[in-house]
């Protein structure tokens, strides 16, 4: 089943199943002139408002506002420009601009506003901020929403109108704005209208911020981005001075750019998601996100600005074991590297492995000079909640449970310029290098924020670009041809979209253990964040398109503990199975309860019977009379390779973890999970495996007595099918399944890709913006979905199109 998506002149078919390519009707706060106030039909005009309530601004309180016509709200004076100015503006005027430009709804569309303590959208305000900011104790108390429908532009000669609302919310003392764009068909390339400014200006030369692409056409493609994962929605908390996005800085944003592709008769237009960035506002003395650990002045010491310097010798006070010997000293070299034997000056990078005989780690190895622009701070530390921190990372992404950091090194490389750059010149890097130890083992983190340039002048850069770019990423080299490892893309002009990539599931960090002789990767594997279109056909032509789309995710940790100090481990079998699993509470499942099941070794959960015969995947629904839920249902084999561990749980952490995953995929705050059942495939091989191919996946079933979720995680997936299913090497044949089915023939559900050589990419895929993660309702007959605003498959896209006016599009 398909159905038919609209955005102006843009149309797609997506599954019913997908959220693709439409508008959710959530996206938009409750309007309209049954609720609203509606302001009058004037060019250039404003309403002044007296709110029940203060709220927190740019460090201030205020009680009033002035609601402008022209797209924005300000609270201390009322501000009449219609024409938008780069910011800032230094007139004192405090304003929040959700799209500022010439708007005359004399000519079309109206302006709905009201303030709210109603409890049901206090409700919903709530489960949003808490989601995109991860901030578990903030309650909304007050809402202040306006909403502009279906506005022109001032001396309109066409009929494109625009469609987006401002939310403004507080507790009193933290106050969030959420921008909704639900349609904004100008100004375009193709309808010039009016240019439009969407941010944030606190009235002084700090604290403001511009949304890349303001005073541009590609203003209007907001609509198709997100800085919080919800199509055509962008959060900021805005109670301080600065203003902040879910990431705690205002510094990386998700925008789809349309690019056109004429193919004989036919246009297609593709859409895609693109990175921008822009400059934090303001001096600070720390500087911290959910990415890089914290850094800045205040608390590291900072290097000499130089160009192609180093640090003095840095007498770390632990050895550290690297690359099988132990080093107590290294230097920070300004050219993006840390060594451990003698500075390094060269500022072209070279391929590795070298000869040098001097081992270094390189998150970005390239002609940097920071006395140009940027700052490169250092330290080591022993502080606990540091290492606190780096603990629950490596723990996670190595799934090394008994590591315990007590030292780490912290070197970060901010808004660093590259040799030859202009002093205004604006392309500048942000990357770090994490380096920790228990004393036995030891782990590197590289984390990339910004990238925008990969070459510096004097290595045949032009404006940061070409020549020979950097060597980045794991540029590990223990000096003697052997121990190396280098990021996919270094040396070549794909390092610049390096923040996009990872090898642990969040974007712009990549984890490497260096203890040993060889670097080891995470046993995730590598992620490749991004889509892959490989061929489009026309009419009398072919092209071949291959684009990164970015994503982001809330946590790292895609796996729920599990293992033999906690579990159950199945025995060794093929086709085998659990006992009967007694559950200490009764699951809602498919309309129906259920106190048992089992947990069978060809990758599914069984209520009521055991199933071991079927060693083949089967298309669902299956006329059994028993659910089954199939987080990878073929043909394994532990008594090969592999444990499968299983329990019930009641810990009141791990009841916290879920409770908030399923609040925060489902925006259903008031559930709390009271039972946790978590079934883990760890290495698992398949039936007739003579190779060293192993998957890692994972269930998690949980309820609150009355509402039941299940969490697929899917870590390491490298085959699909069993010798006895007609596999070859661990693929071919009938390849595996994944789904639930309530067992009547009615409700079922079956992940894309399932029965398809697609399936091996199921760690790349999502419907919840979790790479590796699928999530389902299942107390019901029928399985429902999360509402994230839209589920993409990273590892497929289905395209249909539509032919209408001689035009073929497609929107992503």
């Amino acid at each position: 089943m398909y159905h038919i998506c609209k955005n102006g002149p843009y149309t797609c078919i997506a599954p019913k199943v997908s959220k693709m390519c439409y508008f959710p009707v959530d996206l938009l706060y409750s309007y309209g002139s049954m609720r609203d106030s509606v302001v009058p039909k004037v060019d250039d005009g404003y309403v002044f408002l007296n709110l029940s309530r203060a709220f927190p601004l740019f460090g201030q309180n205020y009680s009033t506002l002035y609601l402008s016509t022209n797209g924005f709200l300000s609270v201390n004076q009322p501000f009449r420009l219609l024409t938008p100015k780069k910011l800032p503006l230094l007139n004192q005027v405090t304003f929040i601009a959700p799209f500022w430009s010439d708007i005359n709804t004399a000519e079309g569309g109206e302006i709905f506003y009201s303030e709210s303590t109603d409890q049901d959208l206090l409700d919903l305000a709530t489960s949003d901020i808490r989601t995109y900011f991860h901030n578990h104790n903030f309650l909304a108390k007050w809402i202040f929403v306006v909403t502009w429908d279906s506005v022109a532009y001032f001396q309109t000669t066409t009929t494109a109108v625009d469609t987006f609302q401002v939310a403004l919310i507080t507790d009193g003392s933290l106050t969030f704005v959420l921008f909704n764009y639900k349609e904004l068909q100008w100004p375009t390339e193709h309808v010039v209208g009016r240019s439009a400014l969407v941010g944030f200006n606190s009235g002084n030369k700090t604290g403001y911020y511009m949304v890349p692409e303001s005073l541009t056409t590609n203003i209007s493609n907001l609509a198709f981005g997100s800085n919080c994962h919800f199509q055509g929605r962008w959060a900021f908390k805005v109670d301080k001075l600065h203003p902040e996005d879910p990431d705690g800085i205002v510094g990386k944003e998700w925008l789809v750019q349309r690019q056109f592709f004429a193919c004989g008769s036919f246009l297609f237009s593709f859409s895609f998601l693109l990175e921008k960035s822009d400059t934090p506002t303001g001096k600070r003395t720390s500087w911290t996100n959910s990415l890089l650990y914290p850094y800045g002045p205040a608390l590291d010491t900072t290097s000499q600005l130089s160009d192609d310097g180093s640090s003095p010798q840095i007498i770390l006070s632990t050895q550290i074991p690297l690359f099988g010997n132990l080093y107590s000293y290294l230097y920070v070299d300004n050219n993006g590297l840390l060594s451990f034997s003698q500075p390094v000056n060269t500022f072209t990078p070279s391929d590795i492995p070298l000869l040098s005989g001097n081992p270094f780690l390189a998150p970005f190895w390239a002609d940097v000079n920071n006395a140009i622009s940027g700052d490169i701070y250092y330290r080591q530390s022993t502080d606990p909640n540091l290492l606190s921190r780096v603990t629950s990372d490596i723990r996670s992404y190595f799934n090394y449970l008994d590591f315990t950091s007590r030292w780490l090194f912290v070197a970060t490389w901010d808004r660093v310029a590259y040799y030859g750059s202009l002093v205004n010149q604006q392309q500048t890097n942000t990357f770090q290098v994490v380096l920790t130890t228990n004393g036995n083992a030891t782990f590197v983190l590289f984390n990339y924020g910004t990238i925008q340039w990969t070459t510096g002048t004097a290595s045949g850069g032009v404006n940061g670009t070409g020549g020979i770019p950097a060597l980045a990423g794991a540029g590990v080299d223990n000096g003697n041809q052997t121990g190396f490892y280098k990021i996919p893309g270094s040396l070549t002009p794909a390092i610049i979209n390096i923040s996009s990539t990872s090898n642990v599931n969040v974007p712009g960090r990549w984890a490497l253990e260096v203890n040993k002789l060889n670097p080891e990767t995470p046993n995730k594997g590598m992620v490749f964040v991004g889509v892959r279109l490989l061929l489009v056909r026309g009419v009398g032509c072919s092209a071949i398109f291959n684009w990164n789309v970015l994503w982001k995710t809330y946590q790292t940790d895609l796996l729920y503990p599990y293992g033999p100090m906690l579990d159950t481990a199945n025995p060794k079998s093929d086709d085998g199975s659990s006992p009967k699993i007694q559950l200490s509470t009764q699951t809602p499942l498919f309309g129906s309860s259920y106190r048992y099941l089992y947990v069978v070794l060809l990758g599914s959960n069984l209520f009521t019977v055991t199933r071991t015969a079927f060693w083949s995947s089967h298309d669902i629904p299956l006329p059994s009379g028993s659910p089954i839920i199939a987080p990878f249902w073929a043909d394994v084999d532990n008594e090969i390779t592999g444990d499968i561990y299983y329990r019930q749980s009641s810990d009141l952490n791990l009841i916290a973890r879920a409770t908030s995953d399923i609040r925060s995929y489902f925006n259903y705050p008031t559930f709390t999970s009271q039972w946790v059942f978590v079934a883990t495939w760890d290495r698992v091989g398949y039936y007739g495996s003579k190779s060293n191919k192993t998957n890692t996946f994972q269930v998690v079933l949980t309820t609150d007595g009355n509402a039941t979720f299940v969490l697929f995680n899917y870590g390491t997936i490298q085959w699909t099918t069993g010798t006895a299913s007609g596999g070859v090497s661990g693929i071919g044949g009938t390849p595996a399944l994944a789904g639930v089915d309530s067992g009547d023939q009615s409700g079922f559900y079956k992940i894309p890709g399932s029965l398809t050589p697609d399936i091996l990419n199921l760690s790349s895929s999502t419907n919840v913006y979790f790479m590796g993660r699928w999530v389902f309702k299942v107390d019901k007959r029928y399985p429902d979905f999360p509402d994230t605003g839209w589920s993409s498959y990273l590892y497929q896209v289905y395209l249909r199109f539509i032919k209408y006016d001689n035009m073929l599009h497609y929107m992503m």
